[in-house]
């Protein structure tokens, strides 16, 4: 993940411009439909374009990006059975499994 102040050298701006550039780009899916319909694409394209662009600047891939819109969907509840069943299943990963004969 590039910082802010990296990114403003490399654009040959001020960390500044990159904020406040970053702080305008839409994040929740209702501004993004929004922004899709003006301009005359659909939601899933430029959401899968910004995922892609945006990749570099968060050190996120589309998938964890994905995961991270989810999450934050959820409510405290429901984010702790999210965990539980993400180790449960982390865990059963170096667990072998015994075939029946």
């Amino acid at each position: 993940m590039m910082d802010p102040l990296a990114l403003a050298r490399l654009l040959g701006t001020t960390p500044s411009a990159i904020a406040g550039l970053l702080s305008a780009v839409p994040v929740k899916p209702a501004d993004v439909r929004r922004l899709a319909r003006s301009l005359g694409i659909d939601y899933e394209s430029i959401r899968t374009f910004t995922d892609d662009a945006l990749a570099p600047l968060t050190g996120f891939d589309a998938e964890t990006q994905l995961m991270l819109r989810l999450w934050q969907k959820l409510d405290t509840k429901r984010r702790q059975t999210a965990l539980a069943v993400l180790a449960d299943m982390a865990a059963a990963r170096g667990r072998r499994v015994r075939r029946r004969k």
